[in-house]
């Protein structure tokens, strides 16, 4: 697990910095590293990650998914790793290195797309069969303004819509929580759903303060709304009054990786390398899982297509 956090945070760095110090030593805590190559940094990640799938150390290695579900403890998987080196190898277009690790976690049978997309991130759905690594939080040690360290995920009070008045008595099935309204969806996104036809995951991923407002008028609920950017909430990520911990926290996951994205870049690589029959297949098949028609075309227009999906899906 360690060797895949730290391939992880390898990852999340170069991808945001460029070249990082590469620190392998740990006696030298006093010692000062130069920044690396971007190239030598992305070898430093792949040789973590390799580290974490082989474990040449002949230590304990990564869990191996059973039955479709991750380990009670919510640690790395082996797919966890491959999924990550794929996505590593995506990043400097190695696409046959990406193909033959992410076919390995596809072959495993532990991953699929879950057939309703809201379960997805549903935080009653923990560790789904599409998840591949996501952080879990706790519900101890409540939080409130003025403390103690916060425990549950914030994140998720942070980008919920952002209201003055009870929002949540307008929604008794626990679906929504007011937050501080970050990470507004544009209009330019809602536009591509709406150009697509893909009502599905528009609805499950924003949510409108024209519709809320509706809501809290029907139930009779007085609500001010703060710092409307867009007209648009980010629904997908957001608290859910059912889960709340205390008035800053919810007890909800975050998913990292999920298996969708692993046939997307599936479907990318195979069509950098010349394979647009099986690019075709793996597109299709995150699309019809929302009921979309499948995408017939090849060449620069299927890389579009499959770059569309990545921003829809």
């Amino acid at each position: 697990n360690a060797y895949f956090l730290k391939g992880l945070a390898y990852f999340n760095l170069i991808r945001m910095f460029g070249g990082m110090p590469i620190i392998d030593d740990e006696t030298a805590a006093d010692v000062k590293f130069g920044r690396a190559s971007v190239e030598d940094s992305w070898s430093a990640a792949e040789g973590y990650l390799l580290a974490a799938i082989n474990m040449t150390d002949g230590t304990k290695g990564l869990d191996v998914r059973k039955g479709m579900r991750d380990p009670a403890s919510g640690y790395a998987t082996l797919g966890s790793a491959q999924a990550l080196l794929g996505k590593v190898y995506m990043y400097q277009e190695k696409y046959s290195e990406a193909i033959n690790i992410l076919s390995a976690l596809e072959s495993s049978g532990q991953y699929a797309l879950e057939e309703d997309y809201s379960q997805v991130f549903h935080p009653g759905n923990p560790h789904g069969v599409e998840s591949i690594f996501e952080v879990n939080f706790t519900d101890k040690g409540a939080q409130s303004w003025e403390g103690p360290p916060n425990n549950g995920n914030a994140l998720a009070t942070l980008v919920s819509p952002r209201a003055f008045g009870n929002v949540v008595q307008a929604f008794p099935d626990g679906d929504i929580m007011s937050g501080w309204g970050m990470n507004q969806p544009t209009t330019k996104l809602v536009a591509a759903f709406d150009a697509m036809g893909d009502d599905i995951r528009k609805e499950v991923s924003v949510i409108s303060t024209d519709y809320l407002q509706q809501m809290c008028d029907d139930a009779g609920v007085t609500t001010n709304w703060v710092n409307i950017l867009t007209g648009y909430w980010d629904h997908k990520h957001g608290a859910r009054s059912a889960y709340r911990i205390s008035e800053t926290q919810v007890n909800q996951n975050m998913i990292l990786l999920r298996y969708s994205d692993v046939l997307l870049l599936l479907a990318e690589a195979h069509q950098k390398t010349g394979n647009d029959g099986l690019a075709q297949g793996y597109l299709n098949e995150v699309r019809n899982r929302v009921e979309l028609d499948d995408v017939t075309a090849s060449g620069a227009a299927l890389l579009t297509a499959i770059k569309k999906e990545r921003q829809l899906e």
